[in-house]
């Protein structure tokens, strides 16, 4: 299963590198925010980008 999800998703990925590659500019939005609960039980004290 994971093998099957693996292949699919390189697929995607490889099609979203060219595509992203082929751009003379390309913008990025670093906003980061707080975690307030994570789905994992750790720390709400830690950030992720958005």
């Amino acid at each position: 299963m994971i093998r099957a999800a693996e292949d699919r998703l390189l697929l995607v990925h490889e099609q979203m590198k060219q595509t992203l590659t082929a751009k003379s500019v390309l913008h990025v939005d670093e906003t980061n925010a707080q975690i307030i609960k994570h789905s994992d039980g750790k720390s709400g004290q830690s950030n992720a980008y958005n």
